[in-house]
């Protein structure tokens, strides 16, 4: 056992990291929950071990889940932007060039980049990113993830696997400290306002300091 594994139950990543500064240039981290099927976080795991990642499996409880977000943050909470957009390009050319535009100017600005996903006009983004020199951070729920494992390596520096969708959209806000929906379809509108209103409405955005320590 690690000692950042070591370390996590009691305080997170952040002692054995640095503050959440990663140890590893490529990170993946599995939440399981008692139930989850474990042929396919073995498959997942395997996949990413075999691409080069510093893979790491623990239960999905709230204290990881701010351990997670902790140490795959490169910063601040309120650096990192988390972008929902489509995954197809639409039909306007022009929409295109400002969303290059926007995601230079954020990612220059400072501003650390989290995308669900890598086709379409989140491909768009990531090729962006990618092109500074920046890492991109996503997170998958373990049904997306075991029906796209050989798609998960592709682009992304950092990876977090959920159980399930509920935890998903929590590690988003956890990770973030904005998000910016783009024109898309009815998924960016379901992840991207219905999701977050909704989540704001019964009060489990996930940023309650009391919950979540000062920083988050």
């Amino acid at each position: 056992e690690s000692q950042i594994m070591k370390k996590s139950a009691k305080n997170g990543f952040t002692q054995a990291t640095g503050q959440g500064q990663p140890v590893h240039s490529k990170i993946a981290v599995i939440l399981a929950e008692p139930n989850s099927d474990q042929e396919i976080i073995k498959r997942i795991n395997d996949y990413l071990n075999k691409n080069n990642y510093d893979v790491r499996q623990m239960d999905s409880t709230d204290e990881n889940h701010l351990a997670t977000a902790n140490l795959l943050r490169t910063g601040a909470r309120e650096k990192s932007v988390c972008y929902i957009a489509g995954s197809g390009l639409g039909n306007d050319p022009e929409l295109v060039k400002k969303t290059r535009k926007l995601i230079r100017e954020v990612s220059m600005a400072g501003y650390n980049t989290i995308c669900p996903g890598s086709e379409g006009m989140m491909g768009v983004i990531v090729d962006e990113v990618k092109k500074l020199g920046k890492p991109v951070t996503s997170v998958f729920s373990l049904d997306v993830a075991q029906a796209y494992v050989e798609k998960l390596e592709a682009k992304f520096d950092r990876i977090v696997v959920a159980p399930n969708e509920r935890v998903r959209q929590k590690l988003y806000h956890l990770l973030s400290g904005a998000q910016i929906a783009l024109p898309g379809g009815t998924g960016t509108m379901t992840e991207g306002a219905v999701h977050y209103y909704q989540n704001a409405q019964i009060g489990i955005v996930y940023r309650n300091p009391k919950k979540f320590g000062p920083e988050n």
